[in-house]
Formats: structure tokens, C-alpha cells, sequence
């Protein structure tokens, strides 16, 4: 997937069970974020996102796709994030159906920045910093 590509649909359900679709955010800009809980540059770029989303969290949709498949359990997943007190909404890819298949994330962390119309607009390969999330955040719709 690469910048002005359409984002691929999917469904994930979140750590709480309910049923979460990329399109349910059409309107709306989206970071999506692939990671998981045993990787380092990962746990780096999370106080940024936990930042970045009490700031913009009404104006930018912040959906952090756990690798759940390469995770010991889903509750390990949930006990790290209520540990650490991130209080972004996570998405469990239990079936890796989403992030090697779809989104063809090789390295994580990997997100993507989705203007309103649901277009990649930026792929960030490694930890993204907050200064990136705020200045795709403050961009004008094209």
C-alpha cells in the first residue's frame, strides 16, 4: 500500500469485543498503527500516540492493529495497554488478516495516515513521532 492507494476495507474487533470497520470512519482522517506488545520501537512511539490522541482524539481516529497473532493471548494485550494506560483504541488481528495480508506490513511498527476520503496519504516505517501525527492532523483536506 502506498500513499493515494484507497485503504483496504476491513473488520477487526477491539479489546472489547465490539466490532470496529475502517469504513465507519469515512469523513474522518485515520492513523492506523500495526504493532505489538513484545516490540521495543513499538512501546517507544506509544506515549506519543497516547499524547497525541487526548489531543486530537476528536479530530483524528487513532486505531492502534495489534498483531494479536504473534501475542501470547489477547488478555496479554490488554493487560499491557491497562498497565501502561493507554487509553487509544486498539484492534486485535488474531487472524493476521489484516496487517501482513492487506495492509503487506512487514516491520513494525507501521502506520498508515488516511485523509477523509480514505486514502493513504503517508506510510511511516519504524516509531512515528508526535511532531508527524500533529502535522497530518493540521493538514487541509486536499
Amino acid at each position: 500500500m502506498e500513499p493515494k492507494d484507497t485503504a483496504p476495507p476491513f473488520t477487526l474487533s477491539d479489546t472489547s469485543g465490539k466490532s470496529v470497520q475502517l469504513s465507519d470512519f469515512k469523513g474522518k482522517k485515520v492513523i492506523l498503527n500495526f504493532w505489538a506488545t513484545w516490540c521495543p520501537p513499538c512501546q517507544k512511539e506509544m506515549p506519543d500516540m497516547q499524547a497525541f490522541y487526548e489531543k486530537y482524539g476528536n479530530d483524528v481516529q487513532l486505531l492502534a492493529v495489534n498483531l494479536t497473532s504473534s501475542e501470547g493471548s489477547k488478555q496479554a494485550v490488554s493487560k499491557f495497554l491497562k498497565e501502561k494506560q493507554f487509553t487509544f483504541r486498539v484492534l486485535l488481528d488474531d487472524q493476521d488478516s489484516v496487517g501482513s495480508k492487506k495492509y503487506r506490513v512487514s516491520t513494525i511498527p507501521t502506520s498508515y495516515f488516511i485523509d477523509e476520503e480514505g486514502k493513504i496519504v503517508q506510510r511511516v516505517n519504524g516509531p512515528m513521532t508526535l511532531k508527524q501525527m500533529e502535522n497530518f492532523a493540521q493538514q487541509a483536506a486536499n
